[in-house]
């Protein structure tokens, strides 16, 4: 069922969440409770916990409860499942046994968790770790032989391309384990920013057009008001953490282009992007591909001319037409 067809519930529709015509900014309390009174006053919902990795029992009354109680007090529900994505596998990417595995953990969560309140759930967290894959990454010898292959003939060093390829591969198989769940169920990945020094890396490895349909919770990333906010900083779409943060409104009217994600990391791109950070101009980041339905509020663009594409120049052109302004690192 389309989202727009939904009844009840809680629904996105991107940027925010709406409860019926009501905009929702969700305040997600993530630190460790019993009762709905142990919650600081100011956050309106509730992070619970369930075990879904290969060994996990997947017996999650305990979870129900909490969530039948913290619903009677006026809590929404943020769901997050440890499937063990974050601190290595117990088996490479392809093992179809951990595959088959994973996905009926998934399959339970829907079943015992997501249906029945289903009305009362913002969604669910897949993943929560480091923005860098490559930390943690399951390597064996077909992925090495992949990887091999997907070097081949890119500029970027190294120690840039292993952050990508296994960005690429870990959200691949996160988006395919999606498919045993429902398409109204709101998907998130919490991710830690803290390790990634390369502005333009970051801003690659978090990038919207690598996680769609996954909506990102963010923590120490230097971009402004992109996603949600992870237990610092600021979001007006909202947070996760064990304090209150502010959702005021950011004043980014500065954004940069982010490349296609098979392009080479552009050089010109990230000293433009580490100039405004030098300079603490507040600025957001956006994928090429969603341009038009990101840059309003914006008055500048800034691009690498390089890897732009034919489409991706005739919406700065359009972008230009209105007024705004439009700058190629390049030149």
């Amino acid at each position: 069922m389309d989202e727009e067809q939904i009844p009840e519930g809680l629904h996105w529709n991107k940027p925010h969440f709406y409860e019926g015509a009501q905009c929702f900014i969700p305040k997600v309390f993530e630190g460790v409770f019993e009762g709905s009174h142990e919650i600081p006053q100011g956050f309106n919902t509730a992070l619970i916990q369930m075990e879904g990795g290969m060994r996990a029992s997947l017996e999650w009354k305990e979870q129900s409860e909490k969530a039948q109680r913290l619903i009677q007090a006026g809590f929404k529900i943020l769901w997050e499942i440890n499937l063990g994505l974050s601190d290595g596998l117990h088996y490479p990417y392809g093992n179809a046994m951990q595959h088959q595995a994973l996905g009926l953990a998934l399959e339970h969560f829907r079943e015992t968790l997501w249906t029945p309140f289903r009305s009362s759930s913002l969604g669910l967290v897949l993943y929560r770790g480091d923005a860098d894959y490559s930390h943690h990454f399951a390597w064996d010898d077909q992925q090495r032989a992949n990887y091999l292959k997907w070097a081949e003939g890119r500029k970027d060093e190294e120690n840039l391309l292993k952050p990508l390829y296994c960005a690429r591969v870990a959200v691949d198989y996160m988006r395919l384990l999606t498919m045993h769940l429902p398409d109204a169920l709101r998907l998130f990945a919490l991710l830690d920013c803290s390790d990634v020094q390369d502005p333009l890396l970051l801003g690659q490895l978090i990038s919207r057009e690598r996680y769609d349909p996954i909506h990102l919770v963010l923590k120490d990333a230097p971009f402004a008001d992109q996603e949600l906010a992870w237990q610092e900083g600021s979001s007006v779409w909202g947070y996760v953490g064990q304090k209150l943060l502010s959702t005021e409104p950011g004043n980014a009217r500065v954004a940069v282009v982010l490349p296609a994600l098979e392009e080479s990391l552009s050089l010109q791109l990230r000293c433009a992007i580490q100039n405004l950070q030098f300079e603490k101009v507040p600025f957001r980041i956006i994928p090429e591909s969603m341009l038009t339905t990101e840059w309003d509020e914006l008055d500048q663009l800034i691009y690498c001319g390089k890897t732009l594409t034919p489409q991706g120049k005739r919406k700065l052109q359009g972008f230009s037409a209105a007024g705004g302004l439009i700058f190629d690192c390049t030149k």
